[in-house]
């Protein structure tokens, strides 16, 4: 039996918390900054080395036998700095303050300070780089952020122009974000950065716009100082065993109403695998929030959320039993996959009738818009045999 989606109500009979004006452009901002950012700042000196291996062995290949041995050897000691320069570039070092990616030295003048719950950030403005860069203005202290870990983050967003803040998240719910190789691919600077931080680390992230940014379609340069708080969960080590119970953690308590088994839910989340942190679905990445019946999610979910207050913040690890089974959800959950999901609870109340919900629909009929939610989503019912 397929699995049957759940989409988020859109009738207008039910309230929902928008995102803030931060929470989207900060999304926007680490998730689809210009093709520069997504391209690993030492992905062409790697290239240059790994280019000139191949030439110096070639080379030696070619030469008199004894002259060949000598030229191997250069060429094998060649390949060995150029291994062992590539192997630092990618060991991830933490990242001290005052370094960083991409033009470092345009983001010299910016400091960070606390006043009180607001941040206060100072700089010589107008600040402008050529390419996305990253500048470290504090150094964390505790564990190194690594592959997979889930991490939470406050932010600031600043105009580069005139030093102006423009909107924070500090006082509030810190955003969630999930140190994977999807991140990688889509924003490599974010990833090195967040990779060589631990938890207080502040950070500096310049994304310049297209153009003079004046023209119609044209992009701003774009500036957010943002502070990893701490780390949320972590993937497991190779020796662990696979979680066989639900877990619930909850890291954060709201002060609202609590979440009733047939509640309708509005929440942001993000889902990654539990054996290696991948993510498979996150509404932040989407940049809006899911909204659905608790009924009809997978067991996990509805077992998990009911009881918690509006407002909390909860980690469920859940065994495969109460996620997608034997059968799995193909292609990023497995057979017998556990899944761990953060999950923000904003609104809670009385589900809608079945009558009144999109996905009821007269037979034959086609919906003209494309569900939020994907085959993967929390939001989809578990497959029954």
């Amino acid at each position: 039996m397929s699995t049957q989606i759940r989409r988020p109500h859109r009738d207008g009979t039910r309230a929902r918390r928008r995102l803030s004006a931060l929470s989207l452009g900060l999304s926007a901002l680490l998730f689809a900054t210009a093709c520069g950012a997504g391209e690993d700042p030492n992905a062409s000196e790697q290239s240059e080395g790994t280019s000139s291996a191949v030439e110096n062995s070639e080379a030696g290949a070619s030469g008199q036998k004894e002259d060949g041995q000598g030229q191997d050897a250069s060429a094998s000691e060649g390949g060995d700095e150029q291994k062992d320069e590539a192997s630092k570039k990618d060991s991830y070092e933490p990242a001290a303050q005052g370094e960083g990616s991409g033009d470092t030295e345009a983001l010299s003048s910016l400091s960070f300070s606390m006043d009180g719950k607001k941040p206060k950030i100072e700089a010589k403005t107008p600040l402008k780089a050529e390419e996305p860069s990253t500048r470290v203005l504090a150094e964390g202290t505790g564990e190194q952020v690594s592959e997979g870990d889930i991490v939470a983050l406050s932010s600031v967003a600043v105009d580069p122009k005139t030093g102006e803040q423009q909107a924070d998240n500090f006082a509030g719910p810190s955003e969630v974000f999930t140190v994977d190789s999807q991140l990688k691919e889509q924003n490599a600077v974010l990833y090195r950065a967040l990779r060589t931080a631990k938890p207080g680390s502040v950070v500096a992230y310049f994304v310049p716009g297209s153009g003079d940014g004046q023209a119609q379609g044209a992009a701003q340069d774009q500036l957010v100082v943002f502070r990893v708080e701490k780390t949320l969960w972590s993937p497991p080590k190779d020796d662990s065993a696979k979680p066989e119970k639900l877990e619930v953690e909850q890291l954060r308590e709201g002060d609202g109403d609590e979440v009733s088994a047939q509640d309708q839910v509005t929440v942001h989340y993000t889902g990654v695998t539990w054996k290696d942190g991948q993510v498979f679905d996150s509404s932040y990445g989407r940049g809006q929030p899911a909204t659905f019946p608790l009924d009809g999610v997978i067991e996990g979910w509805s077992e998990g959320l009911e009881g918690q207050k509006v407002g909390s913040r909860v980690l469920l690890t859940i065994p495969a039993e109460q996620a997608y089974g034997e059968q799995g959800s193909p292609p990023k959950i497995g057979p017998n996959e556990p899944l761990v999901f953060v999950v923000d609870i904003l609104e809670s109340g009385q589900a809608q009738s079945p009558s009144s919900s999109p996905e009821k629909q007269d037979e034959g009929a086609e919906s003209s818009e494309e569900p939020e939610t994907s085959e993967k989503s929390p939001t989809s019912q578990k497959p029954q045999d």
